[in-house]
Formats: C-alpha cells, sequence, structure tokens
C-alpha cells in the first residue's frame, strides 16, 4: 500500500535553510532521490484522486439516469390513468346517450322506416 511505498517519509524531518525547506532522511538520500521519490509521491496522489473524481462522475450519472427513469415511469402511469378515466367518461356518456328516452324514439323511427 502507499504506506509500504513511500515509507521513507516516516523518517521524513523538516529542517528550513534560508526561508528555504528542505528535507533530511536518515536513510541518506540526496536532492536528486528526494525529488523523485516526490514526484513519485505527487504523480501516485494525482491518479488516485484522477480515479475517484471518474467514479463519482459514474455514479452521479448512473443515479442521475435512474431518477430520470423513475420520473419518466410516474409520467407515463399518470398519462394512463388520465386516458382510463376519459374512457370511461366516453364510455358512460356512451350508455347515457343510448339509454335516453330521443334515442330510443329515434331508434324506434329508424327501425320502423328500415
Amino acid at each position: 500500500g502507499i504506506n509500504a511505498e513511500y515509507g521513507f517519509l516516516r523518517t521524513a524531518s523538516f529542517v528550513s535553510e534560508h526561508n528555504h525547506t528542505t528535507f533530511a532522511y536518515s536513510q541518506g538520500m540526496d536532492d536528486e532521490d528526494v525529488r523523485h521519490k516526490l514526484h513519485q509521491m505527487v504523480s501516485f496522489i494525482k491518479k488516485e484522486a484522477e480515479e475517484k473524481a471518474s467514479e463519482i462522475r459514474v455514479k452521479a450519472q448512473e443515479e442521475f439516469s435512474i431518477e430520470k427513469q423513475k420520473l419518466s415511469q410516474a409520467e407515463k402511469m399518470k398519462i394512463m390513468k388520465d386516458y382510463e378515466r376519459k374512457e370511461k367518461q366516453v364510455e358512460v356518456q356512451k350508455k347515457m346517450y343510448e339509454q335516453s328516452p330521443l334515442n330510443i324514439t329515434n331508434t324506434t323511427l329508424l327501425n320502423n322506416f328500415e
């Protein structure tokens, strides 16, 4: 893990000289080794951050898609119920018309006429 790879940091102590901060290591690392290790650490941290950001974006997109689908399905159900309600109203109106005295008289007249 990160602790094993960068265990040298546990032995680091910070020393300030002439307003510059340098590292003194008990392992006797020179400046080039320190720069290289720091570059490795920075690269590793950036890579981990990019991967985490990518995971967060993917998860956010998945959650967005799920929520969008839920809302879409809810609206479809609402439209279907509204359509069924209107369909029932038409059926009731049709039955009322068929049973109205005026329609019965008209139907009787038409049947007699034929």
